[in-house]
């Protein structure tokens, strides 16, 4: 069978895209696959925007290295760190299954925390041929945003040889498509506070 690094270069090769490229989009599979089977975790966290697109319903959709995730429930969650902390083992745990990954986080933070408790995380993974982390992805929780329609639970999608056989929670594909324009509107808005987007030319942003 090959090696990662030989799977990772076809399909590369095949998709005609940077060799990372294709390092963030196995390593993005294996992810949402460790939220999801951790317990703590798999029944508030909700997997919606590109990526979800891309690892629910659109194999050919576009490369994210960006996991956003809203909560069932509005409010911080608990243990936050801890409960992170035992997704990314069982990430790992699973990666193992493919070879000597190694994985590991830390919080992102910022000088003005987000006013409705927000949190993010960058994930490093380190594949059996690197000799430290190189493939970096990014986890970011909003717990200020309702969501509507009830989740749809997909497997999660992998052009690889092997097979993930894990649902994820993830928005339905209006929910998601609302979101989108939400957070295109609210883009809008900022510019036009900038005082662009105002003349017709601007309009084009839309």
């Amino acid at each position: 069978m090959p090696t990662v690094r030989q799977i990772i270069r076809n399909q590369a090769d095949l998709r005609s895209v940077p060799f990372w490229i294709v390092e963030k989009d196995y390593a993005s599979s294996y992810l949402p696959a460790g939220i999801t089977v951790t317990d703590s975790l798999a029944d508030n966290m909700v997997l919606k925007g590109g990526t979800a697109l891309r690892k629910s319903y659109f194999k050919d959709y576009r490369f994210s290295e960006d996991l956003d995730f809203s909560t069932l429930k509005l409010d911080v969650i608990p243990d936050l760190e801890e409960k992170i902390e035992a997704a990314i083992k069982n990430t790992e745990d699973m990666l193992q299954t493919r070879g000597p990954f190694r994985v590991q986080h830390e919080r992102l933070t910022s000088r003005d925390p987000h006013p409705a408790g927000q949190s993010a995380f960058t994930v490093h993974v380190q594949f059996p041929y690197h000799r430290r982390p190189l493939c970096r992805l990014k986890i970011e929780i909003a717990v200020d945003e309702p969501v509507m329609l009830a989740p749809e639970q997909r497997l999660i999608l992998h052009e690889f040889p092997e097979s993930i056989e894990v649902k994820a929670q993830v928005y339905t594909l209006p929910e998601i498509a609302a979101e989108k324009l939400r957070a295109l509107l609210q883009s809008r808005a900022r510019l036009e506070a900038r005082g662009w987007g105002t003349g017709s030319s601007n309009d084009r942003l839309l």
